[in-house]
């Protein structure tokens, strides 16, 4: 619980494996695999395995789970079917210009003559802006693009200081939760009350925002200019049983995508720009890519921006240094036992494979501290290992739902800002004192519930060539 609480599990439990091996006992009835095939095959569709008890502390509801915190397998099925076809392709196509107009506001804000809360409008004698907290804009960006698809209604955080202590309040929910999940006597004996006695108005604060967010969108029904989230998980029916969402089951669904679907691609941009910033040649790179492709920043497509390959490489391959999530999500093995590499387990036995240990494995990953986007570049025996390997958004029936939307505003962010811009860390940056050198400069995280992540620092100016 100690680490749990200073957000390091995740990097002990690397350590464990590394003197331990490929399986750990890393507490009562519960053991942890680095391991490809392991994660396969406790999370395959037909596994007798299932979320464990710990998903109870996600959800804000005690009668009524969401998606993610549903533990019956039915309820997570009906509710599951119904997500996918609002976050599916067709289905973002309808909000994909709401996303771009904040991807594009995001980009403008790093620029050197931005209009922007917080920050001085300076630029020094060779163009470079003010320095911009990336971990913060990022924020900004992601926040924004998912309380408008699920509101109707940005947070607009770039401008709105009064609502910037939302995404502080989100990670004290994180902490907590994940506190609750490996731990799942923690909420149930509510030792979480005292434990955040402190901070819990601050969570119910949030809770009570998102309530009433919530509520005023669904009296609009259907009666919005724009189709938004909240309107397609209104109006579409599960495909197998005909059912829909009930009006608490929408407030609860779109609190869930929220908070799901905020911090994680955060993280995910921000390491991304960390990693770029540390790595001169993949910068340059990726900006060529880019900037050979496109002759505006709005021709900047999600469309037009799958073709370029190595933007989507530097992304997942900074989502394999800092995953947004880091923890394998906890499974319990159900009546009639199962069996991971070839060793059986009974019912009611924990099961785990946790992301960040298996992206670190060097069994799978040659150099696995080091940023290297061009493993991703290239097909051949090592690319289909580490792929297997490979997990940000999670595998079988459980994984990520929302990847597409991840993946729609990283890669066009990305590619818009070194289209627009020329970018380096900010002079005396507090990790590597702004001086990056061919070491490396860890992205380091507190691995909750999601990765909460601060920095990295950065400066920008208006492209070279």
């Amino acid at each position: 619980m100690y680490f749990v609480w200073r957000g390091d599990l995740h990097i002990k439990i690397r350590e464990w494996h590394e003197i331990y091996g490929e399986a750990v006992r890393t507490g009562p009835d519960t053991v942890s695999y680095n391991s490809a095939t392991a994660n396969e095959q406790i999370n395959a569709v037909r596994a007798r395995t299932v979320k464990s008890d710990g998903y109870r502390s996600m959800s804000t509801s005690r009668t009524t789970p969401n998606t993610i915190s549903a533990i019956d397998k039915k309820t997570h099925s009906f509710k599951r079917r119904i997500q996918s076809q609002v976050l599916s392709e067709a289905g973002l196509k309808t909000v994909e210009g709401r996303v771009l107009g904040h991807v594009q506001e995001f980009v403008d804000y790093l620029g050197p003559d931005a209009d922007a809360p917080m920050s001085e409008k300076t630029r020094d004698a060779e163009g470079w802006g003010p320095s911009r907290n990336m971990s913060e804009a990022c924020n900004f960006m992601t926040y924004n693009v998912i309380s408008d698809l699920c509101y109707g209604e940005s947070l607009d955080l770039f401008k709105a200081c009064d609502l910037r202590w939302f995404p502080g309040a989100v990670a004290l929910i994180s902490r907590r939760v994940v506190m609750g999940m490996l731990h799942p006597k923690f909420n149930a004996w509510k030792l979480d009350r005292l434990v955040f006695l402190t901070k819990r108005s601050r969570m119910l604060h949030l809770a009570a925002w998102v309530r009433e967010r919530g509520s005023a969108r669904a009296a609009r029904g259907n009666d919005v200019e724009q189709r938004d989230i909240f309107y397609s998980m209104m109006n579409t029916a599960d495909p197998k049983t005909g059912g829909h969402l009930t009006s608490k089951d929408l407030w609860l669904e779109a609190m869930m995508v929220l908070i799901a679907g905020s911090d994680t691609t955060s993280t995910a941009m921000a390491g991304t720009l960390h990693h770029l910033l540390h790595s001169p040649q993949a910068l340059a790179e990726v900006s060529d890519e880019v900037r050979s492709r496109f002759e505006t920043a709005e021709d900047v497509t999600p469309a037009r921006v799958a073709g370029c390959k190595f933007v989507r490489a530097c992304i997942d391959e900074a989502m394999r240094l800092t995953p947004p999530v880091v923890h394998g999500p906890p499974r319990r093995v159900e009546a009639g036992g199962v069996e991971v590499k070839g060793e059986y387990f009974g019912e009611g036995t924990i099961l785990q494979a946790p992301i960040y240990s298996l992206h670190r494995n060097e069994e799978y990953f040659e150099a696995p501290d080091e940023y290297r986007p061009w493993r991703w570049m290239v097909e051949g025996d090592d690319f289909d290992r580490a792929s297997r390997a490979f997990v940000p958004f999670h595998v079988g029936p459980y994984s990520c739902v929302g990847w597409r939307l991840a993946v729609m505003e990283l890669t066009t962010a990305l590619a818009r800002i070194v289209f627009s811009y020329d970018m380096r860390l900010s002079p005396g940056a507090h990790c590597c004192g702004g001086k990056p050198s061919a070491g490396s400069c860890p992205y380091q995280v507190k691995g909750w519930m999601t990765s909460i992540a601060e920095g990295p620092v950065a400066q920008f100016k208006a492209r070279s060539s």
